[in-house]
């Protein structure tokens, strides 16, 4: 099976202005690889992480493999990490939702602080994109 990997990195810092659309090239898999890892099946992508806030869990420079999500992904989240835009930034985040459907965005690294988004405060143009299926390439 083949995975699109995508000439941009997403931001693990403060944001990285970058369209989604710049193809790079496709890399093969291993559908036992990707069935062993429950993969099969999923529209899956390739990127680069840019920045240090995702740090110790993912470095500057890690090719990761993510999942793409359907458009209303943001009302559906559970817990981890996902490749999201937010005033057109492209960044990879840990997302937490709140029991009053809020979303706390995190960064791995402390040195960074985390943003509260209220369901009053959320703006319009958050659209998460991706989830990290946990696996660097």
């Amino acid at each position: 099976m083949w995975i699109d990997s995508f000439d941009v990195f997403a931001s693990a810092g403060n944001g990285a202005h970058n369209e989604w659309d710049h193809l790079d090239a496709r890399a093969p898999f291993a559908k036992d690889w990707l069935r062993a890892h429950d993969l099969e099946g999923k529209k899956l992508a390739a990127l680069k992480v840019h920045g240090d806030s995702m740090h110790p869990t993912l470095d500057h420079g890690d090719t990761v493999l993510v999942e793409l999500l359907a458009d209303d992904a943001v009302d559906h989240l559970t817990d981890g990490i996902y490749v999201l835009r937010l005033n057109g930034n492209l960044l990879v985040k840990r997302l937490q939702s709140d029991l009053m459907g809020g979303l706390y965005i995190k960064s791995d690294n402390p040195a960074y602080d985390k943003i509260h988004l209220t369901q009053s405060s959320k703006p319009d143009d958050i659209k998460v994109i991706a989830r990290w299926t946990e696996k660097k390439i």
